[in-house]
């Protein structure tokens, strides 16, 4: 998992009870390789900001799954720019 900013409480015993499961330094090793990401964030300004970051870095055909409570626009913006993507 990467974690937007520092890692925190929560992040750390996520990874703790969940064998196998690694806090990745970055938004790139995170998702190298994956079939699918899933994302869930508080606002539109920080989705639109994590996906600019995520979907270069995602391999073509991967899945963007988010679960975030953004607004319509953010939302859409972010959809447009993954299937651009591929």
């Amino acid at each position: 998992i990467w974690v937007v900013g520092a890692a925190n409480a929560m992040s750390l015993e996520f990874v703790h009870v969940n064998p196998g499961t690694v806090l990745q330094p970055s938004v790139r090793e995170a998702v190298a390789g994956v079939d699918a990401v899933v994302s869930m964030l508080p606002n539109g300004a920080i989705l639109r900001s994590v996906a600019a970051e995520v979907i270069p870095a995602m391999t073509a055909g991967a899945v963007l799954c988010d679960c975030s409570t953004v607004d319509v626009d953010s939302a859409r913006a972010v959809a447009d720019q993954a299937a651009a993507a591929g």
